[in-house]
């Protein structure tokens, strides 16, 4: 088992740098601090960098650059393989898996995205016009093969790390 790992942002030069196990990531104008994780083996960085706008940066690549990211919103999946974030595109929120957008709504809730324990499903509270619903990987509950109880969604909600305010450093 790994020793636990913290990861940081740096400046070196004038770009800013997440660094992970003393290993440098690569540079941006800003890193948002507080948006450094780490996956759960502790061989994985993601963090929200800003070059212009905004970008997750996962193992030193870059995935798409958004308008906005939800704060607090970065996670990994519980057996590390996949990353998801709330990102804002033309007015318009999505949850994205891997750089890949999902369906877009008017909003996307706090707390949100989050995934199962298992790893095997990701679930997260959107709103579309005045209407507000559960999505389980990529589609409403009516339309999954997945139910998700009030009780099973509380617990999921309950394993997500704490969300915490960004500040970006630059």
């Amino acid at each position: 088992m790994r020793a636990e790992v913290y990861p940081y942002a740096a400046q070196q030069g004038s770009e800013w740098v997440g660094i992970l196990d003393g290993k440098p990531f690569a540079g941006y104008e800003g890193i948002v601090g507080s948006s450094l994780i780490v996956s759960t083996d502790g061989t994985r960085l993601a963090y929200i960098a800003k070059k212009g706008k905004l970008l997750v940066v996962v193992d030193g690549k870059p995935d798409p650059i958004y308008e906005q990211l939800g704060d607090g919103s970065l996670l990994f999946r519980p057996d590390g393989r996949h990353v998801a974030y709330v990102a804002q595109i033309g007015g318009k929120r999505s949850v994205a898996v891997d750089g890949q957008q999902g369906p877009t709504y008017d909003g996307i809730m706090a707390g949100s995205p989050v995934f199962s324990p298992d790893s095997q499903h990701l679930a997260y509270e959107a709103v579309q016009g005045d209407k507000g619903l559960v999505v389980v990987d990529g589609k409403s509950p009516r339309s999954s093969a997945v139910k998700v109880s009030r009780l099973g969604w509380a617990l999921w909600r309950s394993s997500r790390p704490s969300i915490r305010s960004s500040r970006c450093a630059a």
